[in-house]
């Protein structure tokens, strides 16, 4: 059973789900049911007082840390009032209890990664998609906010293929002058979205982060779009961390020879390892 939770699309077995955890009750909520159980998050949709149908995101823990209660109160805060097509919207942030509720409006029908298991796309469909793609993160860029989580299992469609990008659970709000440092990832702590991580998002680069990160991310998954894999398709996150700061991927056009040249070169700068080298703003890319 496939649904959209929490700005995430989880594929779940019903019979999987734990039935102590549908027990949780929720004040003005009715109808509530567990869609996912993660580590940090459980993710509910339910219906509000007004019948209007939501997605409940709340910590796991039944007295959670502050930094997962704080988390949810950052979404809620960096996207309320900014909310611009593309993007994930918040309907709401309330305590309850020890605890905290995100609630979120639904999007879209499936997740762009369900879409890339079925195929490379044709020129077409690719083009009109990834307009799209590129039209969505340059409408977050304009909020100055770097989303930081490009990835297709982030990236929701509607049956129209519209574009909302999900989960900015590590999304940063920045002043055009502004550039973010991180620290170092710790690669074993890492899942398959490492497969679309920027160079300078592994911290082991001397350049700090900013919009040309979602960039790099977003020509990661144009790469899997057009190929049917990605850049780099390691499995020991250590190799592909390396890959990502050293390692040309293989053009995409001598992956799939169909895949135009034109398309394969644009691809293959967004992909550049210096930022200054990439495209520099998602509408340049358009």
């Amino acid at each position: 059973v496939k649904y959209l939770a929490g700005g995430i699309i989880f594929c779940m077995e019903q019979a999987a789900v734990n039935s102590q955890h549908n027990a949780r009750k929720f004040a003005n909520f009715t109808q509530v049911e567990l869609l996912h159980i993660g580590q940090r998050y459980h993710i509910y949709r339910a219906f509000d007082a007004g019948q209007r149908a939501v997605l409940i995101k709340t910590p796991a823990a039944d007295v959670p840390s502050r930094r997962d209660v704080m988390t949810l109160r950052k979404i809620y805060d960096l996207l309320a009032h900014r909310q611009v097509p593309g993007m994930l919207v918040p309907l709401g942030f309330e305590l309850d209890g020890q605890s905290a509720i995100l609630i979120l409006k639904p999007a879209g029908d499936i997740c762009l990664a369900e879409l890339a298991l079925a195929g490379p796309l044709g020129k077409d469909r690719f083009l009109k998609l990834a307009i799209k793609l590129a039209s969505a993160l340059a409408a977050i860029h304009d909020q100055k906010i770097i989303h930081g989580q490009v990835w297709p299992q982030n990236i929701m469609l509607d049956s129209d293929e519209a574009v909302t990008l999900i989960d900015f659970g590590r999304a940063t709000l920045l002043d055009a002058s502004e550039r973010l440092q991180i620290d170092a990832v710790r690669p074993m702590r890492l899942d398959g979205p490492i497969l679309y991580l920027a160079p300078e998002q592994t911290g082991r680069m001397n350049t700090p982060v900013d919009q040309r990160t979602d960039l790099y991310s977003l020509g990661a998954v144009f790469y899997e779009l057009l190929t049917g894999v990605p850049p780099f398709n390691m499995t020991d996150p250590l190799e592909l961390v390396h890959a990502h700061l050293s390692k040309a991927p293989v053009a995409p056009h001598k992956v799939k020879g169909t895949v135009p040249l034109v398309l394969s070169n644009l691809v293959m700068k967004l992909l550049n390892k210096s930022p200054e080298e990439r495209y520099q703003s998602a509408t340049g890319l358009i």
